[in-house]
C-alpha cells in the first residue's frame, strides 16, 4: 500500500480552548477540547510553538499539539521529543517519489481488494500484464475494530 498516496485538505476544527495549563517535556501548554470523527478529544498545546499542527489530522490550535487524547482513552498521541533542524541539515518530508495518488475511497478499494485476493490485487496493480504467476496464500488479516476516525462521524 506504500506505493498509493492520498492528497487531502486538513480539516477545519472546532476546538474549544480552556484556560487550564500543564507542563509536558518542559513545554508549557494550554488544554482544548473538540468532537472529531466521531471522538471526543483533549489536547494540550503549546503556544510558544506557535505552528497549528499535531498529530493524526488534529490540526488548527495556536500552537503544537503535543498531547491528544480521546475521552474512552482508546486513541492517546503523546510526544516524545522535538528536534530542530540544524542549519546545514534541514529535514524535509516528501511523500514517496513514485506513489499514484488515489482518493480515500480508491483506496479503501484496494485495501479491499488485497484483502479478500492478495493475487488478484498485484495483478492489478503490476497492470495484469502477462509476467509471472505470484502466488500469494492469505495468511490471518487483522481485525481493524477500533479505528481512528469512527465511519459517517463528523
Amino acid at each position: 500500500m506504500s506505493q498509493f498516496q492520498v492528497n487531502e485538505t486538513m480539516p477545519l476544527i472546532n476546538w474549544q480552548i480552556s484556560s487550564d495549563t500543564a507542563s509536558f517535556g518542559g513545554l508549557h501548554c494550554q488544554k482544548a477540547t473538540t468532537r472529531f470523527k466521531g471522538r471526543e478529544y483533549t489536547a494540550w498545546f503549546c503556544p510558544d510553538l506557535p505552528l497549528p499542527a499535531g498529530p493524526l489530522k488534529l490540526n488548527g490550535l495556536p500552537g503544537v499539539i503535543v498531547q491528544a487524547c480521546d475521552a474512552k482513552k482508546e486513541v492517546c498521541i503523546i510526544f516524545d521529543h522535538i528536534e530542530r533542524p540544524q542549519p546545514n541539515n534541514p529535514t524535509i518530508l516528501h511523500g514517496p517519489r513514485d506513489a499514484t495518488i488515489v482518493t480515500e475511497k480508491e483506496l479503501a478499494k484496494l485495501q479491499e481488494t488485497f484483502r479478500k485476493d492478495p493475487d488478484a490485487f498485484i495483478k492489478l496493480i503490476s497492470g495484469g500484464g502477462a509476467g509471472p504467476k505470484i502466488d500469494i496464500k492469505p495468511g490471518p488479516m487483522p481485525v481493524i475494530n477500533n479505528p481512528i476516525e469512527l465511519t459517517g462521524q463528523p
